[in-house]
């Protein structure tokens, strides 16, 4: 006598089944909602205009070359600096440093570096080109007199900026070269307020000068910062000089000299 058939096995028949109910509702929930596509933060959607040899964006020729810092500036701070950068180019009256800081004018204008200091990379680069801007087109030289205050304002903002970005730019591409320079120039000028009197110095921009640019490079050499290192192997009469801690300032002074001759603190419109 032959056995019973068994009862045929059902359970692969519906998870099949099952499977297929599955995969047809996900694909008619995809059809209604769509998973929308989130970007990591560091890829950016659209790339800043690149900029070509940024550094002519810092020297006497900037001023046809200008416009084109507009499109890098970040979207909140783009109008303002726009119309900064268009009047402060087009100076022409050559005021003394400090009526310029103390003016409408230059209140917005110190007002859009702490902005644009803060901001990007970017908006980095173009509060240098403005300050370097505002360094051609107002007299601070101290003169017979030794009025120090319109070189030391100056230098304000650019130790302002150096504290932000010095150590940032080692790396960066676009600021590595302006960083260098703001430190030569930052040198220069508080360089210039301590020999400005006639007999003897004036110690203190000497003094602040040389803790910040102490700060910025590390010293002694065991404590080498990166902007520091930087320096070294680009300007090294300017951190040897620095080291000697004997006219410390001098080596950033005769370093700017050859590459911004320049600035001397006349007006060069």
């Amino acid at each position: 006598m032959n056995p019973a058939p068994s009862p045929p096995n059902r359970a692969p028949i519906l998870l099949f089944a099952v499977a297929t109910a599955l995969f047809a509702a996900a694909l008619f929930a995809r059809g209604l909602a769509p998973k929308k596509v989130v970007l990591p933060r560091d890829i950016p959607v659209a790339e800043r205009p690149k900029l070509r040899d940024p550094m002519q964006l810092l020297s006497p020729a900037a001023r046809l070359r200008a416009q084109e810092l507009d499109p890098l500036v970040s979207p909140a701070q783009a109008t303002t600096f726009t119309a900064v950068r268009k009047s402060l180019f087009a100076y022409a009256t050559c005021p003394e440093l400090l009526d310029f800081a103390n003016s409408a004018d230059g209140q917005r204008f110190e007002h859009l570096l702490e902005d644009l200091r803060n901001g990007t990379r970017e908006d980095a680069f173009a509060s240098l080109a403005l300050i370097l801007r505002a360094a051609r087109a107002c007299e601070w030289k101290p003169g017979l007199r030794a009025h120090t205050e319109h070189a030391e304002k100056l230098g304000t903002w650019l130790g302002d900026w150096l504290r932000t970005w010095a150590e940032p730019s080692a790396k960066d591409p676009l600021l590595s070269e302006p960083a260098l320079a703001a430190g030569l120039v930052y040198g220069k000028i508080m360089h210039t307020a301590w020999k400005a009197p006639i007999v003897g110095h004036n110690q203190a921009p000497y003094d602040k000068a040389l803790a910040l640019l102490d700060e910025l490079t590390g010293t002694p050499p065991s404590h080498r910062t990166a902007y520091g290192e930087m320096l070294q192997l680009r300007y090294p009469r300017a951190l040897t000089q620095l080291l000697l801690r004997t006219d410390a300032l001098s080596g950033c002074a005769e370093e700017c000299a050859t590459l911004y001759p320049d600035l001397t603190g006349e007006c060069a419109r």
